[in-house]
C-alpha cells in the first residue's frame, strides 16, 4: 500500500524525476493551449473562438 510517507521517501529519493514530473505537470497545459491555438485543425470543437489581433 501506497502511504504519504512512502511517496515522500520515493520522491526525496529520485528528487530530478520528481522534479521533472512537477515540472511537466505546470508547463503541459500552458504549451498544450499554446500550440491549439497557433495551430489551425479546421474542426471548430478545438480552434480559439477569438482571432487574437486587436480590433480597431
Amino acid at each position: 500500500m501506497l502511504n504519504i510517507e512512502s511517496f515522500i521517501v520515493l520522491a526525496k529519493k529520485h528528487k530530478m524525476k520528481t522534479t521533472l514530473v512537477i515540472i511537466g505537470l505546470l508547463f503541459a497545459p500552458l504549451i498544450v493551449v499554446h500550440l491549439l491555438f497557433k495551430w489551425d485543425t479546421g474542426y471548430d470543437f478545438i480552434s480559439a473562438e477569438w482571432s487574437g489581433q486587436l480590433e480597431t
